[in-house]
């Protein structure tokens, strides 16, 4: 868990480290129970983390650099159908594991923020099963979801504040009312002063949504003045190409910026939107075996939770089995 080769190979990996850990499991197939907890806490801290002082720091490191020996845990033990179950002694270190984790994952050190400068552009992006929080030069604060990037100019704040998006991310606009915000995604111009807001543009029907949080946004079809939506708090516009006008209406925050701190929530939610959203969170592949999904229409919210608790709760409101194979992070479903 304090192994910064081992969390940059968890939230953004590389062909070379990936090979060097693969090969590392297979010498160490002992260790990959502890490997599995060990990357899904990293997956999933939250990202509104209290910066700890260095004595803070220092105190945890030491504690888990004394105390902890991997090779003293216990072997865990598995349930009738197969799931993993997390031994006590085990479970007794997940806050110190995960403050630690949080401590190498502040900002300005984050590993997963890949920052590629091409001449005059910034680029910030998110591999899949990973998100990140980042400030912009101006101090506006943008979480990232997975699989998603922003793009601006090496000059950002100086003239225009603008940035391009191409997947999920919420924003929390720094005031300037000499240079607004403005965000371009999949054909919506969003135009802010000071203000938090979300912008989804990842799902399958190419539709796009912005949801406000606080403040005002404008919203527009690019540069078509005639499709202009103002939005007040609590409202969120989606804007489908096939439709000739933005539509309005308003949103559940759990549902809509619920991924900000780990929260999945569904909504009478169909197989593929269910398989989808766990692929993208979770950083997996899911093969289904799956009959009669046609009418799922599945409602829940998870806080937090990790990959196997998510479809145990699924599996048994749903009657199917799973399997998690660890090695190539492909999960199969099956009746």
């Amino acid at each position: 868990m304090h192994d910064e080769e081992f969390i940059s190979w968890v939230i953004n990996p590389t062909s070379e480290s990936d090979k060097y850990w693969k090969a590392w499991l297979e010498v160490h197939p002992e260790d990959k129970p502890s490997v599995k907890l060990a990357r899904e806490l990293i997956v999933s801290i939250k990202f509104d983390v209290k910066k700890p002082d260095s004595e803070e720091k220092q105190q945890v490191l030491e504690s888990i650099i004394k105390g902890v020996n991997k090779r003293s845990l216990p072997v865990s033990s598995k349930s009738k159908n197969g799931v993993l179950i997390i031994t006590s002694i085990a479970a007794s270190l997940l806050l110190v594991a995960a403050l630690a984790t949080q401590f190498y994952l502040m900002p300005g050190k984050r590993t997963e923020e890949r920052e590629i400068n091409f001449q005059d552009y910034i680029v910030k992006e998110t591999p899949r099963g990973t998100k990140m929080q980042s400030i912009l030069p101006d101090g506006t604060k943008v979480w990232l979801n997975s699989e998603s990037k922003i793009t601006y100019g090496s000059d950002y704040g100086a003239v225009f504040r603008e940035v391009k998006l191409e997947g999920e991310a919420f924003f929390e606009v720094e005031k300037d009312k000499a240079h607004p915000f403005i965000v371009h995604s999949n054909g919506l111009k969003i135009t802010a002063l000071g203000t938090s807001f979300n912008v989804n543009s990842i799902r399958d029907t190419q539709s796009s949504e912005v949801a406000l949080v606080s403040g005002k946004v404008e919203v527009t079809i690019a540069d078509d003045r005639k499709g202009k939506v103002i939005l007040n708090p609590g409202q969120k516009v989606i804007h489908d190409p096939k439709l000739p006008t933005l539509v309005t209406k308003e949103f559940s925050v759990d549902k809509e910026l619920g991924w900000k701190n780990g929260i999945i929530v569904f909504e009478d939610a169909s197989f593929d939107e269910i398989k989808e959203t766990l692929q993208r969170w979770y950083g997996v592949t899911i093969h289904s075996q799956l009959k009669n999904v046609d009418n799922w229409n599945y409602t829940g919210k998870f806080d937090n939770q990790s990959l196997e608790i998510v479809l145990e709760r699924l599996a048994y409101i749903k009657k199917f089995q799973f399997k998690i194979d660890d090695d190539d992070d492909n999960v199969y479903l099956y009746n």
